[in-house]
């Protein structure tokens, strides 16, 4: 066979391996994202029906046994009416290697202007409603209060002063009514499988904490794994 030859066939077999290669490289990526779609729906469905296996038990030192590492899967989409993001996972304890102390399922649409985040507990029912940037936080049915994400401010139901929430990463801090209630660690990553050195999401909390004081570390920790962290993972992405 002359250098010719070779040349042509050498040709041939790249141009068979671009015709093949390529459509498979289509088919692994729609196959990953349809996996991960389906993951998220899965666990969204399981949230919404109040149906999630392996709760917890919830108790008093539950929140600061929350981990920064949640398992469960997000994907996202970009079209004329901005980015939607989507996300749903389960997170465990700390201190218990079995089980899940909170599973959550996200959906945001319009650049995050739109959305809803559920998490449930083996006590509570935790919705978060967005609609023009403004959050309404629902727990067990009950509205506490609204805030404007991306800014510091926190009402309660009846619209009054409640206190803030300062996101300064990697950090957050809640504060209420004049106390400083807790601290977050505002890196919070996902995985497929739960990590081996879990480390807390709630680095500071008061150890006597009122009912209310309670509920919106909750909704903070929510925020955090559920909303930020999905959202922020999308936009690096689309960076690179």
């Amino acid at each position: 066979m002359n250098d010719a030859s070779i040349g042509i066939l050498f040709a041939l077999c790249g141009g068979l391996v671009a015709c093949v290669g390529v459509p498979l490289l289509f088919v692994f990526v729609f196959l990953k994202l349809r996996g991960a779609q389906q993951e998220v729906d899965q666990t969204a469905a399981a949230v919404r029906s109040g149906a999630v296996a392996d709760l917890l038990p919830w108790g008093p030192a539950s929140l600061s046994e929350l981990t920064r590492e949640w398992v469960g899967a997000s994907t996202y989409t970009s079209g004329v009416l901005g980015r939607g993001d989507r996300a749903s996972g389960r997170v465990p304890s700390g201190r218990n290697p079995a089980g899940w102390l909170l599973a959550f399922t996200m959906d945001a649409r319009h650049d995050g202007t739109e959305g809803l985040v559920q998490a449930t507990t083996s006590a509570h029912r935790l919705e978060l409603r967005i609609s023009t940037g403004v959050c309404q936080a629902v727990l067990n049915g009950v509205p506490l209060g609204t805030f404007r994400l991306g800014q510091a401010e926190l009402f309660a139901a009846d619209a009054t002063p409640l206190g803030t929430y300062r996101r300064e990463p990697p950090v957050a801090r809640l504060g209420l009514r004049g106390r400083e209630v807790a601290t977050l660690d505002t890196r919070t990553t996902s995985d497929a499988n739960r990590a081996a050195s879990p480390t807390s999401l709630v680095t500071h909390l008061l150890p006597t904490r009122s009912a209310e004081e309670e509920a919106w570390v909750l909704i903070a920790s929510v925020l955090e794994l559920a909303w930020f962290g999905p959202r922020l993972a999308h936009q690096r992405l689309r960076r690179h």
